[in-house]
């Protein structure tokens, strides 16, 4: 673009040049981009500012010029947030020392009773009389203790806040204004001497005026401070990067110390690497990379490395460790996000949940406010693993029999029998059963029972045209494959209609 002003002084005229007129058009104004299979719309602002802009030169109203554009920025006192989390920090580590006795205590009083009842007396002997005394006292001491921590802690954090509140913001204009003062009793000194007047001087005045001015800035600026502290990391993104990132993941590896679940992209469909012929339920691998989009810092809460444990986030050469391992990868094998899990059942509130989380090869732990409903690495969780499964549909007859009290009984034991395994083809089989089931939607399928060395196997048939998502996936290996399953599974389905 060219600015042109007419400097004729009978036609003056001020105008602005744009060479391409495209810039007007709404793809111009905004981006379109694909997340999880689904395209979103966002708008680019940037030449809405050029034409608002252009508009008001030429209008000769140049206030919003400057402003129009520009963000709002985050300017917290660091050193009053530093103090204030280190302080909470320390606090919350003896918080949890502290339950972590609270709940020994109760579970050695739990001990004590259960002892009495279990050998049948209604009254405790001595030493367990002295036991329960004792460990009531703990528990009151412990409390009393953890209530008396909270309290200090507040006043810490307080008093460091207004120390360097005082400091940063009133120590500057207190010094203006003695400097003043100091030089004000001076002047006024040597003007007395001299005809022994009372003399002002304005330009000291001035400069004490913007003192003060000074001065009732900053504590107008504390109050609002006080009013609404600007948090560095909390409620910020826990993995900013991944929304820019998501189209780029091929691969999604979960892991802990004795499992692993690796997860590879495969022509737009999530497939098990460990179970390849068993389809993954797509839907979850969708929510699971959605809840790490949505997650937020939460809060803070310890940097060193002996804490790691009290959070489940000990590390993997522990053979018991609850830490489990959240890998993205993209196609030529980069590690895009990489964030270690502890316990991931922590509860906020209101329906709220969170884990306490670390990166990798660093001890900084957060709770992080993310939706893991279940990270569990046993991978009939994750795929369509079960004899059936709910997402294809209720069943409203089987075998022709309608009976609902029948129906259901059989439907505990098909949710409740996972497949072992899965093959292509079995030698010397036999069938020894079959269910033909009518689904409430209209749909059909035949599960045929068959037995082959010991081992048994479900094989299934569905209708051609069938309409359900879910069976659409599963049925693209169904066709192809037998599924194992346990003896004990197959008896409890074929003594559903014995009993």
């Amino acid at each position: 673009s060219a600015y042109i002003h007419g400097k004729n002084p009978e036609n003056q005229f001020d105008l602005i040049v744009v060479g391409d007129s495209d810039f007007i058009y709404n793809d111009f104004w905004g981006t379109s981009k694909t997340f999880l299979d689904e395209k979103y719309f966002v708008p680019l602002f940037n030449n809405a500012d050029f034409i608002l802009n252009a508009l008001d030169f030429l209008t000769n109203n140049t206030t919003l010029l400057k402003l129009r554009g520009k963000g709002a920025r985050q300017r917290p006192f660091q050193g009053v947030e530093k103090m204030r989390k280190q302080s909470m920090f320390e606090y919350k580590i003896r918080e949890e020392e502290i339950f972590s006795k609270i709940e020994h205590a109760k579970q050695n009083l739990s001990e004590i009773f259960g002892k009495r009842d279990f050998e049948e007396r209604e009254m405790f002997n001595a030493d367990e009389l002295a036991l329960i005394s004792n460990m009531k006292k703990e528990l009151a001491d412990l409390r009393k203790e953890l209530s008396s921590i909270r309290l200090q802690s507040a006043e810490r954090i307080e008093k460091a806040a207004l120390e360097v509140k005082l400091f940063n913001i009133f120590a500057v204009p207190l010094l203006l204004s003695l400097i003043w003062f100091v030089i004000y009793l001076k002047k006024r000194k040597k003007a007395q001497k001299v005809n022994n007047q009372k003399i002002i001087n304005l330009s000291l005045v001035k400069i004490g005026g913007i003192a003060l001015l000074i001065l009732a800035a900053g504590v107008i600026s504390v109050w609002i401070q006080n009013q609404s502290e600007i948090e560095t990391y909390e409620n910020k993104p826990l993995l900013p990067n991944l929304p820019a990132e998501i189209n780029k993941i091929s691969h999604i590896k979960i892991k802990s110390s004795k499992e692993a679940l690796d997860f590879v992209l495969e022509n737009g469909v999530w497939v098990l690497s460990q179970k390849p012929e068993i389809p993954v339920y797509q839907e979850r691998v969708r929510s699971f990379l959605s809840a790490l989009v949505e997650g937020t810092f939460y809060e803070k809460k310890s940097d060193k490395a002996e804490n790691l444990k009290n959070f489940g986030l000990e590390g993997f050469e522990n053979e018991n460790s609850a830490t489990t391992r959240v890998e993205l990868i993209d196609d030529a094998g980069n590690v895009l996000e990489s964030l270690d899990v502890g316990k991931y059942d922590v509860e906020l509130g209101r329906g709220a949940s969170a884990a306490y989380v670390k990166f990798k090869d660093k001890f900084q732990v957060w709770l992080a406010q993310i939706e893991f409903v279940d990270l569990s690495l046993d991978w009939h969780e994750w795929t369509y693993s079960h004899f059936w499964d709910l997402r294809f549909g209720r069943l409203s007859e089987i075998n022709g029999n309608k009976n609902g009290t029948l129906i259901a009984e059989y439907m505990k034991h098909f949710l409740n029998t996972v497949f072992i395994d899965a093959v292509q083809d079995i030698e010397n089989k036999s069938e020894i059963a079959s269910f033909n089931l009518l689904l409430e939607d209209g749909a059909h399928c035949r599960i045929g029972i068959f037995e082959a060395q010991g081992k048994y196997y479900a094989q299934y048939d569905f209708d051609e045209n069938i309409s359900n998502k879910h069976i659409k996936m599963f049925d693209k290996s169904a066709k192809k494959h037998y599924f194992e399953i346990s003896l004990e599974d197959w008896e409890k389905i074929k003594n559903v209609e014995l009993d």
